[in-house]
């Protein structure tokens, strides 16, 4: 839902990796706390990277906001930030007095295949400004991110990427692909046979707060990539969904409940408000939706394809296995405007990683991560591997593959993981590949 400057993808820095050799260990910049004593390899003496203090949040805000192209400070956006974000995760970059790059994270859970659920970093508000690009800075901030979360115990770290050259250089690698889809309410005709059950409202002022997060919290599990969202995340979140931000679009909430009075669904969405000639011209955009059962996630949508004065409906938060399509008369009525790559993951761990998920195929894989050395992979579980390797991959690939959304054999055949053992990409993917597949719908 955080599509405007106060959460947003991370990163804004197209920044071209320098050759080992071109790169030099510069001072190191030790706060007291002992988790990030070693912060960054700077490409500058004059930068230093350090924890955020209070006194830097004017200086962040704006810095963030000129990277992301905002022409105006959001109201109230400063107590926001106090308020949502986890400022103890936050490093800037400071040069001569002045902070010239930030970056944070979240605390997240990751819901994995199987079910198992791992403590993950969710890297957020990465900004370098435009005057000291090319200098190491995103690298810098990013080293002392990713250090503070192996220091607390977190497995991975994920972000949404603004630009999808960038991540790849610093070992993050695409886990879905995320469909931007379009539904025209006239196009849109329902199958006599789908689920139906319960009843649909509108969320009356506090319901959403007490009833989105308790569904949220059983519907993350069901699928790989769900996550809990910290009470940070809710904070931010719901305020705009009890529309208590100045200057935010007026949003609305469904609520399902299902046959034994149980909440068990929701969709939140706004309406642009733009009437053409014939009075039928609103677009609706559905920001945040999760459905317990097939029944609560078919009576939402038939609300929302049934709104007056609608003409058509968009949305980033239908996976590409979600059965909608499957459930009108024509499942043209849904078309893919847009396809990019989803949430991006680079290992931190991949005895914790690897060893927590759950595998199709009863087989075993060795892998040779590079920097992240070499793994044997499996049902038998993951642990370092002296033998001799199937599939000789980058840590990012190594993530891309991780959670099964993005396929070794295809990896394979764009030349960007290498098959040691002739057959190896497939043997992962039988073993990683997952029903359903896995998806991210939290934004941060």
């Amino acid at each position: 839902m955080e599509r405007d400057p106060n959460i947003r993808p991370a990163g804004e820095e197209a920044e071209k990796v320098q050759p080992h050799h071109q790169r030099r260990l510069r001072k190191i910049v030790a706060p007291d706390d002992p988790r990030v004593a070693r912060l960054a390899h700077m490409a500058d003496d004059e930068i230093i990277v350090r924890r955020l203090v209070d006194a830097d949040i004017d200086a962040m805000v704006r810095n963030d906001l000129r990277a992301f192209g905002v022409a105006s400070r959001p109201a109230g956006i400063d107590r926001r930030v106090r308020d949502h974000l986890e400022l103890d995760r936050f490093v800037v970059a400071e040069h001569r007095g002045r902070i010239v790059g930030n970056a944070g994270a979240y605390s997240f859970e990751l819901t994995l295949p199987g079910g198992a659920t791992v403590p993950v970093c969710g890297v957020t508000w990465v900004a370098v400004a435009p005057t000291h690009r090319r200098r190491g800075v995103m690298r810098s901030l990013l080293a002392a991110v990713h250090l503070d979360a192996a220091a607390r115990g977190e497995v991975a770290s994920i972000l949404w990427a603004s630009e999808g050259a960038i991540y790849q250089n610093v070992g993050y690698g695409p886990l879905h692909t995320q469909p931007v889809v379009s539904l025209e309410r006239d196009a849109v005709r329902w199958r006599s046979d789908v689920p139906s059950g319960g009843s649909v409202h509108f969320a009356e002022p506090g319901e959403a707060r007490d009833l989105l997060p308790q569904i949220w919290e059983r519907v993350r599990r069901l699928r790989a990539g769900g996550l809990r969202r910290s009470d940070h995340w809710w904070g931010n979140n719901l305020s705009r969904v009890e529309n208590e931000v100045e200057g935010e679009p007026t949003r609305s909430t469904l609520i399902h409940i299902d046959e034994d009075d149980r909440p068990d669904g929701y969709a939140v969405f706004t309406s642009d408000g733009k009437w053409d000639d014939d009075l039928i011209g609103n677009v609706v955009t559905v920001e945040l939706f999760a459905a317990e059962t097939n029944v609560a996630r078919a009576d939402l949508w038939r609300v929302l394809t049934s709104l007056d004065l609608m003409r058509r409906i968009e949305t980033d938060l239908i996976a590409p296995d979600d059965p909608l399509r499957w459930w009108l008369v024509d499942g043209r009525a849904i078309a893919t405007t847009a396809q990019m790559e989803g949430v991006w993951l680079r290992v931190l761990d991949v005895g914790g990683l690897f060893g927590a998920r759950t595998y199709v195929a009863d087989d075993t894989i060795v892998v040779d991560a590079g920097e992240l050395e070499r793994w044997s992979i499996g049902s038998g579980g993951c642990r370092p591997s002296d033998a001799p390797a199937d599939i000789e991959l980058s840590p990012a690939m190594l993530g891309a593959v991780s959670l099964g959304g993005t396929s070794a054999a295809m990896l394979a055949r764009a030349g960007r993981i290498r098959e040691l053992t002739a057959g190896a990409a497939r043997r992962l993917d039988s073993m990683l590949v997952v029903d359903p597949l896995p998806f991210f719908d939290t934004f941060f």
